[in-house]
């Protein structure tokens, strides 16, 4: 084949030529290492590389690059690697007949543009050899459709090895894409995607393009078909535009914008990707500085609730935020100043003269609180160092001149301000995110923002100061500043330099956007962020140790039916189950925060107040019953004890929920990394209940306490003191435990707030394993229960329920007709009477234990005799014949023989024997 020479076509067609091949895309040919052009053809004439009858099986890389047709006619070459040539800017024509190539849909971009551009770059008819429904055809008439893979989804990556940087291959299908109300799907070039619309039954359609120098590329889709409204088919419309485009049309983005009232959360999502686009722009002038900054404005005047559900769903309210520095860092004026403001926003800019960084301010020269900047006479921009006195006790920012003193400049840089009259913006990025550390503090505005040049400036020598005039009279300021990659404030490099003459004074020591945040309990300045993060490691660490604690408690007493006969034991079991679910919901509540799902986080944040309450009210009731035990119930009886307590303990916190629900169902939110109230039925929900029961333990304690070493205490015989004052010790050791915990968060305040925090953080989440030690591990009578049972343990008899699960229960029949003190029954009683075996001795230790609810059935004029004091003696018992102890008959009642412990009897005054409830119990088991 003779030497070509270079075409006469024209300039217009060889330009399409060269981007064709510039956006050719890469595929994977046999395995091995690709070749350089040179090394296996001709290149003596670099403007036309010979490489025909070369055995190749791939197409050679780095061609010369003033090469204007390449022969790779008579090879292997079954498929083409497009970014081989894609730096040939002056390639006319490629010669490939002869070559086995497969014609699946990784070349199927090359018949497609053939046959729609109709070029003649390739000059000779190339041909398919396989698939064999295809062989034979050409490339420039096959049928593409049929060009399929159908076992491989994508084509390989062809890698050039070359010693300079690899020009990068160019997609042969267009990504995943999720966009504002759509998500389109992973596309192969010169296809068609479709989605459903949002709304309606419609079909929204959108093609993958070819591109030159880009490779697949989404066109732009047809969305309209998907929405009735005027306003959003037309919003669907601009969403897509380019961001020249945008500019050209920011006018009648402004006049819809302006109903952003009455828009829907299509077409707020769908206006804020529209000005999204303009960051791109690489210029704007200022009226389509002042007009899109007027778009941003309005479009913050739609529903609240709408722009939050906005912001979660498509990010919306961050991609206004986005726009806001690039568009002013491009807008282009006249001047070395430039002022605008547009409702919310004021912005303004400054261009210096030199490289030197003299400083500058900007200030605010009114003090006046309308509803939105109202002239650009409003605010004065300085390029030069100012005195405080210049800035006249107004809201203002001052850069110092040592600002850029680590910067290398090589033009004179642009200082951008920005004044934010609304905190609206990121309020609703931080209300979505729901991590906010700062959601109980009250936000001061303006917002104050400063950038030069578009630069990150951190660690200043020299602080920026920023000046905001006092809106309130009360709270403490904490300076702060909006950390983007967090969505939240931030105090990190910013401190509270004065705050004095309604002017509050900030000092950071880099650039950004300031605020200050009204504290209004005055000790969130105390925390670090570290020290944050610190508390929440150690809350779950600590919840990790209670819940087996708690479950080891349950376990325990659920395996001995001895140890929860009484109601004590029922009420501490009751507690425990409280316990446990809380902790597991508070558990649950990060991964539910972190989920997106609303419904979970407002599920897990209901779950959470419901068990944390009935933890406090089973604390209280806890309380009450020693109260009862200890005050009233000597003498008294209660019908359905427990069934009492279960309706209070589990009934009273689900009547608070369902009333907190029934007010707002946003009162469950995402708070502080997890689902919980919101502050203000924090409050009323939760603080308002627990602040109740701690005060009622308190009451009841104390007059416990008073009962027992004051006067009344007299009246006790010395064996009940000893185990009323042991039961005591075991509920105070557990209702005084679990109430200073959060008395321990009341505490933390003002200068002792980490302090206090720390310990409330350690003691609250340790709540489960100090129940199970004092409950379990310090208990004899457990102890004993599970050496029955572990093979390794020594063996012990099973003792009488400890004082925790104490003798004297207040809420049995027993207790209905007698004192829980046996002081009137001497030994003769019991010699003379006769106890006939009715299948069980339960009811024999009931005597002691209490028995059950369930012996409340017996009518207190029933059958059971009664001794002088009111004694009811059941006569279904057992027979037991006091004399099988192989003792003499008891005579003197003083000294009785074994086996009736020594500690369990005691003389009256009148020489009288005496045997306490553990006594007799020890007698029935016997």
């Amino acid at each position: 084949m003779s030497v070509m020479t270079a075409s006469i076509m024209p300039r217009s067609l060889r330009i399409s030529t060269v981007y064709l091949l510039l956006g050719m895309l890469l595929v994977l040919v046999r395995p091995g290492d690709a070749v350089d052009a040179c090394d296996v053809c001709d290149c003596s004439d670099p403007t036309n590389i010979d490489c025909q009858d070369r055995e190749l099986e791939e197409v050679p890389t780095n061609f010369p690059q003033e090469a204007q047709a390449v022969i790779l006619s008579n090879n292997r070459i079954s498929r083409v690697p497009l970014n081989a040539f894609v730096d040939l800017a002056d390639l006319l024509f490629v010669y490939m007949r002869d070559n086995p190539f497969q014609c699946d849909c990784n070349l199927r971009w090359l018949a497609s543009w053939v046959q729609s551009t109709g070029s003649d770059v390739l000059k000779d008819d190339p041909q398919c050899l396989s698939p064999g429904n295809l062989n034979g055809q050409s490339l420039t008439s096959v049928d593409v459709r049929e060009m399929i893979c159908p076992t491989t989804p994508a084509p390989p990556v062809t890698e050039a090895t070359t010693e300079a940087p690899p020009t990068p291959a160019l997609a042969t299908w267009c990504p995943e894409e999720e966009s504002v109300l759509f998500t389109w799907p992973r596309t192969f070039i010169d296809t068609t995607a479709r989605v459903t619309c949002p709304e309606g039954d419609g079909t929204a359609i959108r093609e993958c393009v070819w591109s030159f120098g880009e490779g697949a590329a989404w066109s732009t889709p047809n969305i309209t078909t998907c929405f009735s409204n005027r306003v959003t088919r037309r919003l669907s419309e601009l969403a897509y535009l380019a961001p020249e485009r945008v500019l050209d049309n920011i006018d009648e983005l402004q006049t819809w914008t302006s109903w952003a009232d009455q828009f829907t959360l299509a077409d707020t999502a769908l206006a804020a990707k529209t000005l999204s686009a303009i960051s791109a722009a690489p210029s704007l002038d200022t009226q389509q500085c002042s007009t899109t900054l007027q778009c941003i404005s309005n479009l913050m005047q739609a529903d609240e609730e709408q722009l939050l559900e906005a912001q979660r769903m498509y990010n919306s309210v961050s991609m206004l935020m986005s726009v806001m520095e690039p568009v002013t860092l491009n807008t282009m004026f006249d001047g070395d100043t430039f002022v605008t403001t547009a409702g919310d926003i004021a912005i303004g800019l400054g261009v210096f003269q030199t490289v030197e960084f003299p400083g500058a301010a900007f200030v605010k020269q009114t003090t006046d609180d309308r509803r939105s900047y109202q002239s650009d006479q409003e605010f004065e921009i300085f390029l030069n160092d100012v005195s405080d006195g210049d800035l006249g006790g107004f809201s203002s920012i001052k850069l110092p001149t040592t600002l850029l003193d680590q910067v290398i400049l090589s033009e004179p840089p642009t200082v951008q301000f920005t004044f934010y009259r609304s905190g609206k913006m990121f309020d609703l990025v931080s209300q979505a995110d729901g991590n906010s550390s700062f959601s109980m503090m009250e936000l001061q505005v303006p917002i104050i923002s400063a950038t030069v040049g578009g630069m990150h400036v951190t660690n200043l020598h020299d602080p920026v100061q920023v000046n905001f005039r006092r809106l309130t009279t009360t709270g403490t300021p904490v300076c702060v500043f909006w950390d983007t990659s967090a969505n939240d404030w931030s105090r990190e490099g910013c401190q509270l330099a004065s705050d004095q003459h309604d002017i509050i004074t900030c000092q950071c020591n880099h650039l950004t956007n300031f605020a200050v945040l009204m504290d209004i309990y005055g000790n969130i300045d105390n925390i670090s962020d570290a020290d944050l993060t610190a508390l929440m490691i150690i809350s779950y660490v600590g919840c990790a140790i209670s819940m087996f604690g708690i479950a080891a408690t349950l376990l325990t007493y659920s395996l001995f039916r001895k140890l929860r006969r009484d109601n004590p034991t029922k009420i501490l079991m009751n507690l425990c189950l409280a316990l446990l679910l809380a902790i597991l919901f508070f558990v649950c509540s990060g991964p539910a925060h972190n989920s997106g799902s609303r419904g979970a986080c407002v599920t897990v944040a209901v779950m959470l107040h419901y068990f944390l309450l009935t933890s406090m009210a089973w604390m209280g009731l806890e309380a009450l019953n020693l109260y009862l035990a200890i005050m009233k119930v000597f003498n008294t009886y209660y019908r359905h004890f427990m069934l009492k307590f279960c309706i209070a303990g589990w009934g009273s916190p689900a009547v608070v929920v369902a009333i907190t629900l029934a007010v707002n169902v946003d009162n469950y939110t995402q708070y502080g990394g997890i689902c919980w109230l919101q502050p203000n039925a924090f409050y009323g929900a939760f603080l308002t209940p627990v602040c109740l029961v701690l005060i009622l333990n308190c009451v009841m304690f104390g007059l416990v306490i008073r009962q027992l070493v004051g006067g009344a205490a007299n009246e006790f015989k010395k064996a009940d003191k000893v185990e009323t004052t042991t039961k005591l010790r075991g509920a105070i050791g557990l209702v005084i435990l679990l109430g200073l915990t959060w008395v321990l968060a009341i505490f933390a305040i003002a200068e002792a707030s980490l302090t206090f925090s720390y310990l409330f953080a350690i003691v609250n989440s340790l709540q489960g394993m100090f129940i199970f030690v004092f409950h379990c591990v310090l208990k004899k009578d457990v102890q004993n229960h599970w050496k029955t049972i572990l093979p390794c343990a020594p063996k012990g008899r099973p003792g009488t329920p400890s004082a925790w699960t104490g003798s004297k229960s207040m809420s049995t029949p027993s207790q209905l007709h007698r004192s829980s003190r046996v002081s009137d029954i001497n030994i003769k009683a019991f010699h003379a009477m006769t106890i006939e075996d009715a299948g069980s001795h339960d009811d024999f230790n009931s005597i002691g234990q209490g028995g059950s609810d369930n012996a409340d059935d017996t009518s207190e004029s029933g059958s059971r005799p009664t001794t002088a004091s009111g004694i009811r003696l059941d006569t279904s018992f057992r027979s037991i014949d006091f004399q099988a102890y192989s003792h003499p008959p008891i005579t003197d009642y003083c000294n009785p023989p074994s086996p009736i412990p020594e500690a369990s009897r005691e003389c009256s005054d009148e020489s009288t024997s005496v045997y306490d409830i553990e006594t007799i119990n020890d007698i029935s088991e016997a």
